[in-house]
Protein backbone atom coordinates (compact mmCIF):
# COMPACT_ATOMS: atom_id res chain seq x y z
CA UNK A 1 0.00 0.00 0.00
CA UNK A 2 2.45 2.48 0.71
CA UNK A 3 4.37 1.85 -2.79
CA UNK A 4 0.64 2.73 -4.17
CA UNK A 5 0.89 6.14 -2.57
CA UNK A 6 4.63 6.57 -2.55
CA UNK A 7 4.05 6.21 -6.90
CA UNK A 8 2.31 8.90 -7.13
CA UNK A 9 3.90 11.18 -4.71
CA UNK A 10 7.06 10.91 -6.52
CA UNK A 11 5.71 11.44 -10.21
CA UNK A 12 4.16 14.46 -8.95
CA UNK A 13 7.42 15.72 -7.46
CA UNK A 14 9.78 14.82 -10.27
CA UNK A 15 11.67 17.13 -11.23
CA UNK A 16 13.48 15.23 -14.26
CA UNK A 17 12.51 12.32 -16.17
CA UNK A 18 15.10 9.86 -14.82
CA UNK A 19 13.16 9.83 -11.45
CA UNK A 20 10.03 8.17 -13.18
CA UNK A 21 12.23 5.08 -13.13
CA UNK A 22 10.99 5.14 -9.42
CA UNK A 23 7.71 5.65 -10.63
CA UNK A 24 7.82 2.91 -12.21
CA UNK A 25 9.06 0.38 -9.73
CA UNK A 26 6.77 1.56 -7.15
CA UNK A 27 4.16 1.08 -9.45
CA UNK A 28 5.11 -2.54 -10.25
CA UNK A 29 5.31 -3.33 -6.44
CA UNK A 30 2.22 -2.27 -5.70
CA UNK A 31 0.76 -4.12 -8.67
CA UNK A 32 2.58 -7.18 -7.74
CA UNK A 33 1.88 -6.65 -4.29
CA UNK A 34 -2.55 -6.29 -4.88
CA UNK A 35 -2.72 -8.73 -7.98
CA UNK A 36 -0.76 -11.79 -6.33
CA UNK A 37 -1.04 -11.46 -2.92
CA UNK A 38 -4.36 -10.60 -3.18
CA UNK A 39 -5.35 -13.92 -4.54
CA UNK A 40 -3.07 -15.21 -1.53
CA UNK A 41 -5.08 -13.81 0.79
CA UNK A 42 -8.60 -14.57 -0.28
CA UNK A 43 -7.62 -18.14 0.11
CA UNK A 44 -7.59 -17.52 4.32
CA UNK A 45 -11.53 -16.73 3.73
CA UNK A 46 -13.84 -18.90 4.35
CA UNK A 47 -14.27 -22.97 3.91
CA UNK A 48 -13.45 -24.91 1.14
CA UNK A 49 -16.82 -24.53 -0.29
CA UNK A 50 -16.89 -20.95 -0.28
CA UNK A 51 -13.72 -19.94 -1.67
CA UNK A 52 -14.99 -20.19 -5.27
CA UNK A 53 -17.57 -17.52 -4.29
CA UNK A 54 -14.95 -15.23 -3.08
CA UNK A 55 -12.53 -15.82 -5.93
CA UNK A 56 -15.26 -15.10 -8.11
CA UNK A 57 -16.61 -11.81 -6.29
CA UNK A 58 -13.03 -10.52 -5.98
CA UNK A 59 -12.49 -10.31 -10.19
CA UNK A 60 -16.22 -9.48 -10.69
CA UNK A 61 -15.60 -6.24 -8.67
CA UNK A 62 -12.74 -5.66 -9.20
CA UNK A 63 -12.93 -5.96 -13.45
CA UNK A 64 -15.03 -2.67 -13.92
CA UNK A 65 -12.39 -1.10 -12.20
CA UNK A 66 -9.95 -2.36 -14.38
CA UNK A 67 -11.60 -1.58 -17.22
CA UNK A 68 -12.38 2.07 -16.60
CA UNK A 69 -9.36 3.14 -14.77
CA UNK A 70 -7.44 3.88 -17.50
CA UNK A 71 -10.43 5.81 -19.39
CA UNK A 72 -10.27 8.11 -16.13
CA UNK A 73 -6.73 8.26 -16.18
CA UNK A 74 -6.82 9.84 -19.07
CA UNK A 75 -9.58 12.10 -19.13
CA UNK A 76 -7.87 13.12 -15.58
CA UNK A 77 -4.10 14.04 -17.35
CA UNK A 78 -6.21 15.61 -20.42
CA UNK A 79 -8.49 17.96 -18.14
CA UNK A 80 -6.42 18.44 -14.77
CA UNK A 81 -2.64 17.86 -16.43
CA UNK A 82 -0.18 15.39 -15.27
CA UNK A 83 -0.04 17.11 -11.49
CA UNK A 84 -3.48 17.18 -10.62
CA UNK A 85 -3.91 13.41 -11.77
CA UNK A 86 -0.68 12.41 -9.59
CA UNK A 87 -2.06 14.04 -6.82
CA UNK A 88 -6.02 12.48 -7.07
CA UNK A 89 -4.09 9.09 -7.38
CA UNK A 90 -1.90 9.39 -4.49
CA UNK A 91 -4.87 10.38 -2.45
CA UNK A 92 -6.73 7.51 -3.52
CA UNK A 93 -3.99 5.46 -2.56
CA UNK A 94 -4.12 6.54 0.61
CA UNK A 95 -7.48 6.10 0.97
CA UNK A 96 -7.10 2.22 0.25
CA UNK A 97 -4.01 1.91 2.60
CA UNK A 98 -6.66 3.34 5.04
CA UNK A 99 -8.93 1.10 4.33
CA UNK A 100 -7.17 -2.10 3.91
CA UNK A 101 -5.51 -1.28 7.50
CA UNK A 102 -8.55 -0.41 9.23
CA UNK A 103 -11.38 -2.27 7.83
CA UNK A 104 -10.39 -5.68 6.29
CA UNK A 105 -9.52 -7.86 8.83
CA UNK A 106 -6.87 -10.63 8.45
CA UNK A 107 -8.48 -13.82 9.13
CA UNK A 108 -5.26 -15.35 9.75
CA UNK A 109 -5.26 -12.90 13.13
CA UNK A 110 -8.33 -14.36 14.42
CA UNK A 111 -8.74 -17.18 17.60
CA UNK A 112 -10.34 -20.12 16.87
CA UNK A 113 -12.84 -21.36 19.95
CA UNK A 114 -12.84 -24.46 20.41
CA UNK A 115 -16.41 -26.47 20.11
Amino acid sequence: GVALVLGPVLAWFAPSLGWYYGVIILAGIANAIFFTLGLAFLLEYGSDSERPMYFGLANTFTAPVSIFAPLLGGWLADSAGFQGTFLIAAVAGSITLLVLHFFVADPRQKIALPG
